[in-house]
């Protein structure tokens, strides 16, 4: 072998390398690692021989050694430079592939991601408002309620089916999808009056604010089927442009005409719903015929098509991808309304111990498992046939409806629990306070600071001091005004304030009794005026109020175990429809889901009952006679629900890891348990 010091290309580099003066040593050059080079590392890595070591550093390559060892990564530049780009100009039309049998558009032509998860916020925000604003009480004021859904989920799901399909990266598509938002806002701000058991025209008989309600009511319909009509269209003319393209490219368009019959129908549909004036309750029957008769026949149109083979193939996780996005936003809205609840609760009257901690966090984990059920085994990715695809769609129909009810009912249980007691406290409190001040025995400073503390956080005029000093004047006679009188007229302030901080509805007749407190008559010199009389009134109105509203928010509370057993139903039904597990792991798993799913619905059951509710001020409790109201008082209604998803996500869990290990299983309980003897024992473990 050839001596080191006598090699020439080592001398050339010795010449190469500068030396220190001061110290007689090389001083090395710096690494500088040229974009090539790094190219060249990745296309042709270092390989290290099985026989070697790890503290082997030598490489004959040439190349800069890299560490495949190493815990982190390699100390290379990472920033090369900026990369030099351009801004592409968008086409104006994308136009289709000429394969009759394929999709419509190469998969980097179909529109960015960004823009359907941009579409897809907005209609769960409008979703939102709407769940925020209306009321859902009794059983009766369920069809406004699913009308206003059924509406905003249709016109979503035409405009998927066209997006995932058709929409290109390009131009038209980019200036047609904000007119779509616009529409959707507009249904979303239409939404504060719709009702539509109050589409007839207001008449004379009723009162003022029967009055307006319809009125409020007839003008959202209105701007909600004009906006309906003009979705329509605009797809109408979308599908026609597909029809003219297709045609063009030699395809077959027999799918985007129909659709563009079936929106041109609907369109005229949307037209006459909006036009016919609702004189009577037959003509506002024909007006929701009409609305709805659009809805069902886009519907149609989507089914004849799955049936008939004809629609243009869509890539497999398309479906899938959209539907999963607006699940997912769904589920974010309830962590958005959450967090208020929460944020209110703890800024407002509300309960600030352990319990509303304790409360968040099993609405939080409920969320979670749901999000376990829907996602955790799902892969998008898997190949599925349009009749699957077709029921899937269907099925997110009412799960998506379903979820809706259960965050519905979380949040009003957080709300409604930290309210109801956070208000009696501060009535116990303030009712003391006046007691004093109706003896004579006004309070010391520290004790009027703590009441202070609690009740200034509502939005009064004027603040506790003041109203309490106004109280004392009025005991010592320096102020004219009846104690009593004047305490009830500023509970009702109170309850007014604390209601909006707590985002608590206070109903009509809630509205009417503390309108008549806060007019209470205090005049003591008119003629007839008795005042102990007016004192028992005062006390009436004060306590029929809160009643009314506690009532009214617990009857918010009453879906939440109906809808929670049915979202998980439809969760199973979600995934059985999709695909099949192998083994008995599919019918495990989804039976579990399906029997507690359904034992959870039935415990709707305990809503049943009166639905009357008692207030005490004074001795500061709350009776209830439902047995879910009491288990709402009792902070047990999300523990249940908790329980109960967590249950089958631990038992599905725990199911697939003992399929996953049942070979080991086996072994081990036919040793444990089994005939063989400790020789044959020997010998298995000496064959393993």
């Amino acid at each position: 072998m050839q001596d080191l010091d006598q090699d020439p290309d080592t001398e050339k580099r010795r010449e190469r390398v500068p030396v220190d003066r001061r110290t007689s040593m090389p001083v090395p050059e710096p690494l500088t690692l040229r974009p090539h080079i790094l190219q060249d590392i990745h296309e042709h890595p270092p390989s290290r021989s099985s026989s070697s070591s790890d503290d082997d550093d030598d490489d004959d390559s040439g190349r800069p050694r890299v560490d495949r060892h190493a815990s982190v990564a390699p100390a290379y530049p990472v920033i090369l430079g900026r990369r030099r780009t351009k801004y592409v100009r968008l086409p104006l039309l994308m136009r289709p592939l000429l394969d009759p049998h394929g999709a419509w558009l190469r998969i980097e032509d179909t529109a960015t991601t960004w823009l359907s998860l941009f579409y897809d916020l907005a209609v769960g925000a409008i979703l939102s408002a709407f769940n925020g604003s209306h009321e859902l009480q009794t059983p009766g004021e369920m069809p406004s309620y699913f009308g206003y859904y059924v509406v905003i989920v249709s016109l979503w799901t035409t405009q998927l089916h066209y997006d995932i399909r058709y929409e290109g990266d390009d131009a038209v598509h980019r200036l047609l999808k904000p007119l779509h938002l616009l529409l959707f806002v507009y249904i979303g701000a239409a939404s504060g009056g719709w009702d539509l058991s109050r589409l007839t025209v207001p008449t004379l008989e009723m009162s003022s604010t029967e009055a307006v309600a319809h009125s409020l009511a007839g003008d959202s319909f209105l701007t909600v089927a004009i906006a309906v009509a003009l979705h329509r269209a605009l797809l109408a003319a979308q599908y026609v442009m597909v029809v003219v393209l297709g045609k063009k490219a030699g395809r077959p368009v027999s799918s985007p005409a129909l659709f563009a019959a079936s929106f041109a129908i609907t369109c005229i549909f949307a037209v006459l719903a909006a036009t016919i004036p609702a004189r009577n309750t037959g003509l506002a029957a024909a007006k929701i015929v009409l609305m709805y008769a659009s809805v069902l026949v886009d519907m149609g149109a989507i089914l004849v098509q799955v049936i008939w083979g004809v629609q243009v193939p869509v890539r497999w996780h398309s479906v899938a991808e959209r539907y999963g996005s607006l699940t997912l936003i769904i589920l974010g809205q309830g962590f958005s309304n959450l967090t208020t609840v929460f944020q209110n609760s703890l800024s407002g009257l509300g309960q600030h111990d352990t319990a509303t901690y304790a409360q968040v966090f099993l609405a939080i984990g409920v969320m979670y498992d749901l999000w376990s059920f829907l996602f955790a085994h799902f892969r998008q990715e898997v190949p599925v046939d349009a009749g699957r695809t077709w029921l899937y769609e269907i099925i997110h129909f009412p799960l998506h409806f379903s979820m809706l009810l259960l965050l519905f009912g979380m949040v009003n249980t957080v709300s409604i629990n930290s309210f109801a007691f956070g208000i009696v406290d501060a009535g116990n409190m303030f009712f003391t306070a006046v007691s004093y001040a109706q003896n004579n025995q006004p309070l010391a400073s520290p004790a009027i600071r703590r009441i202070a503390i609690n009740l200034n956080r509502l939005n009064t005029n004027p603040d506790f001091e003041a109203q309490y000093t106004i109280l004392q004047g009025m005991a010592n006679g320096t102020i004219a005004g009846d104690v009593e009188l004047e305490a009830y007229t500023y509970l009702a302030q109170l309850l007014y304030a604390a209601c909006q901080s707590s985002s608590i509805v206070v109903d009509s007749e809630a509205d009417a009794l503390l309108g008549q407190l806060y007019q209470v008559d205090q005049n003591a010199t008119a003629a007839g005026f008795d005042i102990e009389e007016m004192r028992v009134y005062a006390a009436f109105l004060g306590i029929e109020a809160l009643t009314s509203i506690v009532r009214s928010a617990l009857k918010r509370t009453l879906w939440l175990y109906p809808a929670a057993g049915i979202t998980l139903i439809l969760c199973a039904m979600r995934s059985m429809t999709r695909y099949h597990f192998k083994g008995a792991t599919h019918w495990v798993v989804h039976g579990l889901q399906l029997s507690v799913g359904t034992c959870v619905a039935l415990l709707g059951l305990l809503g049943l009952g009166s639905g009357d509710v008692k207030v005490n001020w004074y001795k500061d409790e709350l009776q209830v006679y439902r047995p879910l109201y009491s288990v709402v008082f009792q902070n047990m209604a999300l523990a249940i629900v908790f329980i109960a998803y967590t249950s089958v996500v631990l038992g599905a869990a725990m199911w697939i890891e003992v399929t996953e290990h049942k070979d080991k299983l086996k072994e081990w309980w036919r040793k444990r348990f089994g005939k063989s003897t400790p020789a044959e024992d020997e010998v298995e473990e000496e064959a393993s």
